[in-house]
């Protein structure tokens, strides 16, 4: 049992490009359907078609990409042993071939001309033998890389260019000079090289940035970037690992220090200036200066020692203010200033007011202004008013913040219906509903209009009533009223007895008793 490893370009291994395309194969495992995958050469089997496959392989391991979804539905995984079905090592496979491809190691098979797209028919030998196999073509595409051989094999070809993408890092771009053809999210591109002469590559569509294959991230591939601003650029590393591609590790550069470091990345240390800044510190203040930098360190730094400030027009401490704190009155209003005197502990002070807007310490005031004695005079009270008149609103003086306080006051829940409303817990409570009902027979469905206040109703039109008027009868509801249509005493004769001439008559109501005659009165 042995194994067979071929060796590129070597003494044991001449490799000669055969051609690509098509579907033909001496190997009846081959299908022109299988997807795209150095070389390893596993032991002579009596006969390929009863070669077993490994049991310890992971099927998955570098399952074949089906992209498209009509692919997907008529796509069948490779038989163990056979073109595109992973592998660890020749003896996986019936044709004795595991190649390296960007998704892993796969099975491959011989050939006399045509392979799959994205595989081409490439020349061996075994043992002298010699022998042709599919190999994949972009075995690199957009691996991270140093320099162009990172991207080339002798059993891939040796066209790949390791193009320089910028600060991002290099990456290998296949050729496709011969006829413009790029795999699957990449397009041919005019590539400018070293020296001004033009070739054809294939690049990434819409500017996509390269991601890490599977064979990259089992090399560990990396590439160079640079992190670059205004101060210089500087470089770093980018490398695959099973999370991807590392984001670059250069340092930001920065303006040159005296720190014995190359801050700029420029190839120099602590150079550029003449005199680098250095500062003096103690208890007083800080002052700035500059020296000379010598070993990474400023030395014979001229700043000047901090000092208790004087009323000697320098600012003695560095704080950026002269002869302060000497006169100070607490007040915004004034301009305070010392007057020399004959030594500077001998001074005068003078306020002089200014105008202007100041703090009366009171934080419920706004808009404080400076008059022309020094006072700072308040401005108007913080407006506190939340709109609910539910609550007593102020401003705490302590913190300047509104405080808003419940109250029980009358309130009106904006329905006029209701009577009596009051205030709860911040809120305003509907008081008590007012009472629409009018004991007129002559209306009905009594009810208050909530927009208004107002009573409203319906009328019972057809509806008997009694108008308290006995004189009438027949009394019935008409437009909420009632209405005695007719008199009680219709009908009633009178007859002129003697002398009599005339007769008439009328309804007089009893007193007292309440019931309605008709007496006749005759002249």
């Amino acid at each position: 049992m042995r194994e067979l490893k071929l060796v590129l370009m070597g003494t044991f291994l001449a490799v000669f490009v055969m051609g690509c395309g098509g579907s033909k194969t001496t190997d009846p495992d081959f299908s022109p359907d299988t997807p795209t995958m150095d070389l390893n050469y596993g032991e002579d089997t009596p006969d390929d078609d009863q070669a077993e496959p490994r049991e310890d392989l992971v099927a998955d391991e570098a399952e074949p990409e089906v992209e498209d979804s009509d692919e997907a539905d008529t796509y069948v995984p490779p038989e163990p042993g056979t073109f595109g079905y992973p592998c660890k090592d020749g003896n996986d496979c019936h044709s004795n071939f595991c190649v390296d491809t960007p998704t892993g190691s796969v099975c491959t098979t011989t050939c006399v001309a045509d392979c799959p797209q994205d595989w081409a028919c490439k020349m061996t030998s075994v043992a002298g033998d010699p022998i042709s196999i599919c190999m994949p073509i972009f075995l690199t595409q957009c691996d991270p890389c140093v320099e162009t051989r990172d991207c080339n094999s002798d059993m891939a070809g040796g066209t790949s260019l390791c193009l320089d993408m910028g600060n991002i890092g290099k990456f290998c771009a296949a050729d496709c000079s011969i006829d413009g053809y790029c795999p699957k999210g990449y397009f041919c591109k005019d590539i400018t090289l070293p020296g001004g002469a033009v070739a054809n590559h294939c690049v990434p569509e819409d500017d996509a940035e390269c991601v890490c294959s599977v064979r990259a991230i089992n090399l560990g591939a990396s590439t160079v970037c640079h992190a670059e601003n205004e101060h210089g650029r500087c470089p770093g590393e980018r490398r695959c690992s099973i999370h991807g591609l590392s984001e670059c590790n250069a340092k930001t550069p920065r303006p040159e220090a005296c720190n014995g470091v190359d801050d700029n990345c420029n190839g120099l240390t602590d150079e550029g200036l003449e005199r680098f800044p250095c500062e003096k510190k103690n208890e007083f203040g800080t002052c700035e200066g500059f020296g000379f930098c010598s070993n990474g360190t400023v030395i014979d730094c001229d700043a000047r020692e901090p000092q208790p400030e004087l009323c000697n027009g320098i600012d003695d401490n560095c704080n950026g203010q002269t002869d302060e704190d000497l006169c100070y009155d607490g007040k915004d209003c004034t301009r305070d200033t010392c007057v020399p005197g004959a030594t500077p502990e001998e001074y005068t002070c003078v306020y002089t007011p200014i105008a202007g807007p100041c703090d009366d310490l009171n934080p419920c005031t706004i808009g404080d202004r400076c008059d022309d004695q020094g006072n700072c005079l308040p401005g108007s009270l913080k407006n506190c008013d939340d709109l609910n008149p539910c609550t007593d609103d102020f401003c705490d003086p302590g913190t300047g913040n509104c405080v808003h306080t419940y109250n029980s006051a009358p309130c009106e829940d904006g329905n006029f219906c209701t009577q009596n409303d009051y205030c709860l817990n911040g809120a305003c409570r509907s008081g008590t509903t007012k009472n629409c009902l009018d004991d007129n027979p002559c209306t009905k469905n009594e009810r208050c209009n909530p927009a208004t206040g107002e009573c409203d109703w319906d009328p019972a039109d057809g509806v008997s009533c009694d108008d308290q008027d006995p004189c009438t009868v027949n009394d019935v509801c008409s437009g909420g009223k009632c209405i005695g249509p007719d008199d009680f005493c219709e009908g009633t004769v009178c007859q002129p007895q003697g002398d009599q001439v005339i007769c008439t008559y009328s309804c007089v109501v009893v007193p007292f008793i309440g019931n309605a005659t008709c007496p006749c009165l005759c002249l």
